[in-house]
């Protein structure tokens, strides 16, 4: 994920869509960057930092951040090389997960486009990676879905929607929560 310093929704979002940037990409005035990058003492940006599950930082700053110093780096602290998140390939026609409105004042829908029965969890978190909403396992047929994600008592700024099917991530949308 990238998380800004300094810019707002609109900066991050007009930058990644200049640059092809496809994974979340979190602004630092209204997307809650800023916050993070003061709870993890982020030293200088761009930069890539290692964060253990329990939110410990195990390597403050890994520079150049090339792909050989990640890997190094992530490696040298016990981490272990996986492949991609998902092994299930979607054809670039089949969606399964769009949300709308986004942004979001209140309310997100999830619309869910299934060509077959699926057992899905869909999970929501904050910017820092706390869970907050599941939607249960569910057997669902073939067809589209709507789900309501209650955003009413939640800070703004942005979250992460992921599918996950057998275990395995299938998709994670950005969701940006307008208050």
């Amino acid at each position: 994920m990238s998380i800004d310093k300094g810019n707002t929704n609109e900066d991050v979002i007009y930058y990644d869509s200049i640059h092809g940037v496809v994974y979340p990409s979190f602004s630092g005035q209204d997307g809650q960057g800023n916050e993070v990058h003061i709870l993890y003492e982020v030293i200088s940006t761009p930069t890539v930092i290692v964060i253990q599950p329990n939110r410990l930082i195990d390597v403050k700053q890994i520079w150049l951040p090339t792909l050989t110093n990640i890997i190094d780096s992530v490696t040298n602290v016990g981490g272990i090389i996986q492949p991609c998140l998902t092994n299930i390939q979607l054809s670039p026609e089949e969606e399964i997960l769009t949300i709308g409105p986004n942004p979001v004042k209140d309310y997100a829908y999830l619309n869910l486009n299934l060509k077959e029965e699926k057992e899905l969890v869909i999970n929501i978190y904050n910017l820092t990676g706390q869970k907050i909403m599941e939607f249960s396992p569910a057997y669902n047929n073939s067809g589209n879905y709507s789900l309501k994600a209650d955003f009413t008592n939640e800070p703004g700024g942005f979250y992460f929607v992921q599918v996950i099917e057998k275990g395995q991530v299938i998709t994670t949308k950005k969701l940006v929560l307008l208050k």
